[in-house]
C-alpha cells in the first residue's frame, strides 16, 4: 500500500502508560536541556503565548503521555503502542507506526528529519510531511477494504473539527492545554495529511518519494502546496543577518532566536483575535526571524522580530493585526505613531514597544525602554534597504 519495501527486521512491542511517560520524559531531556527548556518558556511568555507561571516542560510531559497511543524510536529502530487502546484500535496504529519504520530505513528520520532548534518553523513543517504520510497510509489502511481511496479522506476542515471535538471530549490535559500547545499537536497530522493529499494527487506515491529528496522548508508549503510544487518553489527569505547576537550590546545576552514562519505567527495573533484574521493576515508571508535577549543584571526580557511578506500590501495586513494584537496584550498603554511613517509606538511609564513597516517589512519589539528604542531603531533601518531583498 505504501509501497516502501521492507529493507530489515522491524520489532515492536507493547507499553503501559507509565512506560510511555518514562520514554515521552527521555525523549524531552534528549531534545532539551533544562535551561533550554525555561528559555522556550520564556520566548512563549513572551511572545503572549502563555501565562508567565506556566509550568511549559512538565504540561507537555502530560499532553504528549496522554496522547501518545503509539510512537516509533528510530535509535532503537521499534515501534510501541499503548497497553490501554482497544484492539479495534490498535490495527490502524500499528499501520501509522510501521510507516514510521518505513521512512526510517528508507529516509533516515534521525538524520534527516530531526529536531531542528532555532527554526520552529522547518521543524514543523519536516513533521508535517512524516506524520501526513503515516496518517495518510492509516486512513488507506482503513478505507481500502471498504472500496474507497485517498480522495475520500475528509478535507483538512473537516478533519480539525473532528480531531478538536474528540480529543477536547476525551482528554483533559489537551482540553486544558494552551492554544500554541493543542495548535503545535494538531498541526503535523491535520495539515501534513493536506499536503500528502496534494502530493499524492499530483504524482502518486512515487511523486510522494520525490517530495522526501527535496523536503518542504517552511510551513508555508504545508499550508499552501502550490508554493511548493511552483517552479522554481516559492522560499522563504533568510532574516537571520540582520539579528546579530550582539544587537543591543554587551549589557545585554542572546536567550534564544528561531524563525516562527506563518502557521506559528497565525497562532501568535489568533492568541488576541478571531481565528479567520490571524490566518489571512499571514497568507503573504515571506520570512521571519526573532531573537530574545535578557539582560543578566535585571532579568528583563526584550524581543526583536523581523519579517518579510511578498508586497507591501501583504506586510501591512500583517501589520494591522498585529497592531490589533498589541492593543489587546496591553491594554491601557499609549499609542503614538513614529515621527516616521509607518509605525507606531506603544508606552506605559518607561516600558516601550514598538511595531513598524517598512516597505515589504514588518519589525516588533517589545520589552524594550527608551534608550533600548533609541539603540535598535537605526540598525533596524537596514533590513528595508536594497540589499536586504531576496535575489
Amino acid at each position: 500500500m505504501r509501497q516502501l519495501p521492507l529493507r530489515g527486521p522491524i520489532q515492536r512491542a507493547v507499553r503501559n502508560r507509565q512506560e510511555i511517560r518514562a520514554a515521552v520524559l527521555v525523549l524531552a531531556q534528549e531534545a532539551y536541556t533544562p535551561e533550554e527548556w525555561e528559555t522556550e518558556r520564556k520566548a512563549m511568555v513572551q511572545w503572549g503565548l502563555l501565562s508567565p507561571d506556566f509550568p511549559l516542560k512538565d504540561y507537555v510531559l502530560e499532553l504528549l503521555t496522554e496522547q501518545a497511543a503509539g510512537y516509533y524510536d528510530p535509535k532503537q529502530r521499534m515501534f510501541f503502542i499503548a497497553d490501554w487502546l482497544p484492539q479495534l484500535v490498535q490495527k490502524p496504529v500499528m499501520a501509522h507506526e510501521l510507516v514510521h519504520a518505513l521512512q526510517d530505513q528508507h529516509y533516515n528520520l534521525q538524520k534527516n528529519f530531526d529536531l531542528v532548534k532555532d527554526h520552529a518553523d522547518l521543524t514543523l513543517a519536516r513533521k508535517a510531511l512524516i506524520e501526513g504520510d503515516a496518517t495518510a497510509a492509516m486512513f488507506l489502511y482503513l478505507l481500502e477494504p471498504i472500496g474507497l481511496q485517498i480522495d475520500d479522506i475528509p478535507d483538512m476542515q473537516t478533519l480539525l473539527q473532528m480531531g478538536g471535538a474528540l480529543l477536547g471530549e476525551q482528554f483533559q490535559v489537551y482540553n486544558r492545554a494552551p492554544l500554541i500547545l493543542r495548535q503545535q499537536l494538531l498541526f503535523p497530522y491535520v495539515h501534513g495529511l493536506a499536503f500528502v493529499k496534494a502530493a499524492l494527487a499530483r504524482g502518486g506515491w512515487p511523486g510522494l518519494r520525490r517530495v522526501y529528496q527535496r523536503p518542504p522548508v517552511s510551513t508555508q508549503h504545508i499550508l499552501h502546496p502550490e508554493t511548493y510544487f511552483a517552479e522554481p518553489p516559492v522560499l522563504p527569505q533568510d532574516l537571520t543577518p540582520h539579528l546579530p547576537d550582539d544587537l543591543l550590546g554587551s549589557a545585554w545576552s542572546k536567550r534564544k532566536r528561531d524563525t516562527l514562519g506563518e502557521f506559528l505567527l497565525s497562532v501568535v495573533l489568533q492568541q488576541f483575535l478571531p481565528e479567520d484574521e490571524a490566518r489571512q493576515s499571514v497568507v503573504g508571508w515571506r520570512g521571519d526571524h526573532y531573537v530574545l535577549f535578557e539582560q543578566p543584571d535585571t532579568g528583563r526580557l526584550l524581543l526583536v522580530s523581523v519579517s518579510a511578506w511578498e508586497s507591501p500590501k501583504a506586510a501591512h495586513a500583517f501589520f494591522q493585526s498585529y497592531s490589533k494584537l498589541l492593543a489587546v496584550k496591553y491594554p491601557g498603554w499609549t499609542q503614538q505613531p513614529l515621527q516616521e511613517a509607518g509605525g507606531y509606538v506603544w508606552h506605559q511609564d518607561t516600558k516601550r514597544l514598538l511595531l513598524r513597516q517598512q516597505h515589504r517589512f514588518v519589525q516588533i519589539i517589545e520589552g524594550a525602554q527608551q534608550e533600548d528604542l533609541l539603540r535598535l531603531q537605526p540598525l533596524l533601518e537596514r533590513v528595508a534597504e536594497p540589499s536586504a531583498q531576496p535575489r
